[in-house]
C-alpha cells in the first residue's frame, strides 16, 4: 500500500491535508537500472528515513508519500539501489507526484520560467500604501525605529494614486490595496476616499478589487470596521504579543499606557464586520503562556471567529529599546513552531495554513512583482516594506511614475528596483541545488541582495523538521 499525503490540497477550510492510498502492486514485474531507463530521480525529492522504510517528499507537487508492502519495496529499491521497477502503474503514479521525471528535463528552467512569468504579469497591480507613517504606539522591537513621520497622505498623493489606478484599469483584471504604517487608521479618510473611489474604478471597468490592512488594532472599533467592511476588505491583521502583563510590556502607546484590553474590546466588535487575522508575535518570555493568552481570547469569544498564527521578535530586531537576548534566532522560532500550532489545534482556531505546510509558489517574496509597489505618505515609492522611511532606498516617486507603470514600463530601469527584479533564486549556488527550492524560492529577496543570510538556512531546516514530524508522528504505520 502506498500512502500519499498531498500538502497542496489542504487550503479547504481547517483541513491539514488529502490523505489517498493505492493498492498494493504486483511483485512480478523486473527491476532495471535507472541509468538505463526513460526517468531519473526529480532534482526536488527529499528523502527521509524512518525505521527501516523510506519517506519521500517532492517540492514540485507537495507530496508526501510513505509505503508498506510491495510499495515500501519498490521506493527502498529505488532510493538506495538506484533500481526503478518496470510496472507501469508505479511507474505512472510517481511520475503524476513529481518523484521522478523523464530523462534530460530542466525543472530548474521550467521553475525559472515559472517565476518569471508571474513576476513580470501586467494584468494585476497591488499596492501597499501608508496613508501616514506615524503610530500611536510605541513598540519595544519596531523595526521603522520610534521617530517616525508625523506627516499624513496629502490630496495629490492621493489623486496620483487614482490617476495610476483608473490607467492600469484599461489593461488589468484586479487590484489589491493593502494598507500600512505608522497606523494607517490615524488616516482613516485617506483609506475611506482611496478605497471608495478605486472601488468605483473597478466597478466601472468590472474587474475585481480587494484590500487588506495591518493595524496594531487600537483604533479597530465597531463602527471603523462596518466603514471597511465596505470596500471588500479580505482581512485585517492585528499583532498581540501573548499575554496581557508581555503585550502591554512591548506595545503600549506613546504616552507608555497599555493596549491589551482596548485591543480585545475592538476584536470583539470588529470580528462581526471583518475576517481577523491575530499575529502572535513570541519570544522566550511570552511564549511559555501560550495557553492561558488562547485561553484568554476564548474567554472573550474569539475562538473560531478568528485566524491566528505565530511570528517570533526575532535577534535581528535593529531597536535597541528591545532586549535582544529575550529574542529567538530564527531557527530557534522554527524548532518551537510545531508546539505552538499544536496549541491552537487544542483549543480549535483556525490557522493560516500556508505557514505550517509546504506550498509550491512562483515567488515567496512580493517585492520581486513587478507591478506591487509601496508608496509613502509623500508618494515616494519602495519594493520591500522593510525600507519604508529610508530615503537611499526608494525607487522613486510616484509623481514622475505613474506614467512608466501605465504604459507597461515599470521600474526595472532604477537600480535598486532592478536588483529585485532580477533576483533568481534558481541560480544562486545554495538555493539552485536546494530540494525545498519549488516551495521556497529563495525567501527574503532583501537578504540576498545584502547578503546577509545565514549559513545555516533556517528555511530548509524548517521545512525539514516538518516534514520529519509529519513523517513520524501525524502518519506512521503501526
Amino acid at each position: 500500500m502506498l500512502k500519499v499525503i498531498e500538502f497542496s490540497k489542504h487550503y479547504q477550510g481547517d483541513q491539514r491535508s488529502e490523505v489517498s492510498f493505492e493498492k498494493d502492486l504486483d511483485k512480478n514485474q523486473a527491476d532495471m537500472p535507472l541509468n538505463e531507463s526513460p526517468f531519473e530521480l526529480s532534482q526536488f525529492i527529499h528523502i527521509i528515513k524512518n525505521n527501516k522504510n523510506y519517506t519521500l517528499f517532492s517540492s514540485t507537487t507537495a507530496t508526501m508519500i510513505q509505503g508498506e508492502g510491495t510499495w515500501a519495496y519498490f521506493l527502498k529499491n529505488l532510493i538506495t539501489k538506484k533500481q526503478i521497477n518496470k510496472n507501469p502503474h508505479f511507474l505512472q503514479t510517481m511520475k503524476r507526484l513529481g518523484f521522478i521525471i523523464p530523462k534530460g528535463r530542466d525543472e530548474k528552467a521550467e521553475l525559472r520560467i515559472s517565476m518569471m512569468s508571474k513576476r513580470f504579469r501586467t494584468d494585476f497591480l497591488s499596492l501597499t500604501i501608508l496613508p501616514t507613517a506615524f503610530c500611536n504606539f510605541k513598540c519595544t522591537y519596531c523595526y521603522e525605529g520610534s521617530k517616525k513621520a508625523t506627516n499624513q497622505m496629502k490630496k495629490n498623493v492621493q489623486d496620483e494614486i487614482l490617476h495610476l489606478l483608473d490607467g492600469c484599469s484599461k489593461k488589468a483584471c484586479g487590484f489589491h490595496l493593502d494598507w500600512f504604517g505608522g497606523e494607517p487608521l490615524l488616516a482613516f479618510d485617506v483609506i475611506e476616499n482611496l478605497s471608495e473611489k478605486a472601488l468605483t474604478i473597478c466597478e466601472k471597468n468590472n474587474i475585481d478589487f480587494f484590500s487588506s490592512i495591518t493595524t496594531n488594532g487600537y483604533l479597530l472599533t465597531k463602527p471603523i470596521a462596518k466603514k471597511l467592511s465596505k470596500y471588500n476588505f479580505r482581512h485585517a491583521q492585528i499583532t498581540i504579543d501573548g499575554q496581557k502583563k508581555f503585550h502591554d510590556r512591548n506595545r503600549i502607546l506613546l504616552n507608555g499606557k497599555g493596549t491589551y484590553d482596548r485591543i480585545l474590546q475592538n476584536l470583539c466588535a470588529a470580528v462581526e464586520y471583518l475576517p481577523i487575522i491575530v499575529r502572535v508575535n513570541v519570544d522566550k518570555e511570552n511564549f511559555l503562556y501560550i495557553e492561558e493568552f488562547l485561553n484568554d481570547l476564548k474567554a472573550h469569544g474569539l475562538g473560531k471567529n478568528i485566524t491566528v498564527y505565530f511570528s517570533c521578535i526575532h535577534d535581528s530586531c535593529r531597536n535597541y529599546d528591545y532586549d535582544k537576548t529575550k529574542a529567538f534566532t530564527l531557527l530557534e522560532f522554527i524548532k518551537i513552531r510545531e508546539n505552538l500550532c499544536e496549541k491552537l489545534r487544542e483549543f480549535d482556531f483556525k490557522q493560516l495554513n500556508h505557514r505550517l505546510f509546504p506550498k509550491l509558489m512562483a515567488s515567496n517574496c512580493i517585492a520581486t512583482k513587478a507591478l506591487h509597489y509601496i508608496i509613502g505618505p509623500k508618494g515616494e515609492l519602495y519594493k520591500c516594506t522593510e525600507d519604508v522611511g529610508n530615503d537611499s532606498e526608494t525607487i522613486g516617486n510616484i509623481f514622475d511614475f505613474t506614467n512608466e507603470v501605465i504604459s507597461g514600463i515599470g521600474s526595472e530601469n532604477r537600480s535598486y528596483c532592478s536588483k529585485f527584479m532580477n533576483f533568481d533564486p534558481t541560480l544562486n549556488s545554495v538555493c539552485g541545488k536546494c530540494s525545498f527550492l519549488p516551495i521556497c524560492m529563495g525567501g527574503c529577496a532583501k537578504k540576498h541582495i545584502e547578503k546577509i543570510l545565514p549559513n545555516n538556512c533556517f528555511l530548509k531546516q524548517g521545512f525539514k523538521m516538518m516534514l520529519q514530524n509529519e513523517a513520524k508522528v501525524k502518519y506512521e504505520y503501526c
